[in-house]
Order: C-alpha cells, then sequence, then structure tokens
C-alpha cells in the first residue's frame, strides 16, 4: 500500500536502495550495509511488483506529472484522481477492510473503469461505479 502511494502521489518517488528486492534490515546501521548482488538473496516476487508499479508510472502521462484531487479520506482508507489531457485515473488506497467507494458516474470521465494495477474491484450500476476492497490494497482504475 506504501509502494502504491509512493508511485502513485504528485512528485518525485524516492526509495532507499535494495527496497525493491525486498533487503531487510534490523536496525539503521545494518541498513547501510552493501546491496546484495547475490540474486539468490532476493525476493523476486516483490521486484516484478515494484517492476510493475515504476512501469505504469514512467508510462502515465496522469501520473508522472498529472493534477491531483481528493475523492475519499476515512480512517481507513484514501482515494484521489490523478488527471492529465488524456487521462484519468482513480487511486485507492486501504489499510484494511473498508465500506465500498460509491462515486457518482457524473463525475466527468467516469463513463467506465478499468483496472490498471490492484487487486479491488470496481463495478458500474444504475448510474454509480462503486469501489470496494477486501483489505490492505492500493489499486488504481483508468476511468474513461
Amino acid at each position: 500500500v506504501g509502494f502504491g502511494l509512493l508511485l502513485s502521489m504528485p512528485g518525485s518517488p524516492c526509495f532507499f536502495y535494495g527496497d525493491e528486492v525486498g533487503l531487510r534490515a534490523p536496525d539503521n546501521e545494518l541498513a547501510r550495509s552493501p546491496m546484495p548482488w547475490d540474486m539468490a538473496q532476493w525476493d523476486h516476487d516483490w521486484l516484478a511488483t515494484c517492476r510493475r508499479w515504476v512501469h505504469l508510472r514512467s508510462g502515465s502521462p496522469a501520473l508522472a506529472h498529472g493534477g491531483f484531487r481528493w475523492v475519499e479520506q476515512s480512517a481507513d482508507a484514501l482515494a484521489f484522481l490523478r488527471e492529465s489531457a488524456g487521462e484519468r485515473l482513480l487511486v485507492r488506497a486501504t489499510r484494511d477492510r473498508t465500506e465500498p467507494l460509491q462515486v457518482p458516474l457524473a463525475l466527468p470521465g467516469a463513463a467506465d473503469v478499468d483496472r490498471l494495477i490492484g487487486d479491488a474491484t470496481a463495478r458500474v450500476a444504475d448510474g454509480i461505479v462503486t469501489f470496494a476492497a477486501d483489505g490492505p490494497d492500493c489499486t488504481i482504475w483508468r476511468l474513461s
């Protein structure tokens, strides 16, 4: 969820070397250890996830340099729009099971939704888009 927010919020994302391969250290001093270049020590599933997020950000005008508008702020969820001239994305991050977010289709650009990354679902019915997540998750949908 944190990595998804880092890559979907405005600004330049920055993370410490080794984060992308799951490098862990028990304290700050050991975090200064050299990069383990032995790929057998890497978390390859996490690396693939990081690559998907970075690829999405670098290929998205809205994520790379688009505008930002809040849609939802609650105890366990945040949702915001990232918008550019040719792209509108809705990002929803949840830290726990939450109530679904309902957005009226009257929101410009919300005629249909296409999930780009993440596990949450979206359903369009009766002029409302319902975004639902069952637990910690960060998902991005393209609104079209």
